[in-house]
């Protein structure tokens, strides 16, 4: 995990939302500190009613992905973890 510093990151956590974010720190528990961090969540939405006289449950449910602006996270518990690209080269020791 210490080679994965200053990573961009995509972390999957226990609820299932993922987030994005440059990796900043870790512990032995798993949780991340991220900077800039994006979250991103799966939520159902019905998009149009059931026609009159269809059986239960025949609306049409749609499957979108949420995204919003965090910042600074502290102390994720991540479940998954898939880095996306090498931290920048400046940012290397």
């Amino acid at each position: 995990m210490a080679g994965y510093i200053n990573y961009r990151m995509r972390v999957t956590l226990n609820d299932g939302r993922q987030m994005t974010g440059q990796m900043l720190a870790f512990d032995k528990h798993m949780n991340v500190v991220l900077a800039d961090t994006e979250e991103f969540r799966r939520i159902k939405k019905q998009n149009k009613p059931a026609a009159p006289g269809a059986p239960p449950g025949a609306a049409q449910a749609v499957v979108q992905e949420e995204k919003r602006t965090l910042g600074l996270t502290i102390g994720l518990v991540s479940r998954d973890q898939l880095d996306e690209e090498p931290p920048y080269p400046w940012l290397l020791p």
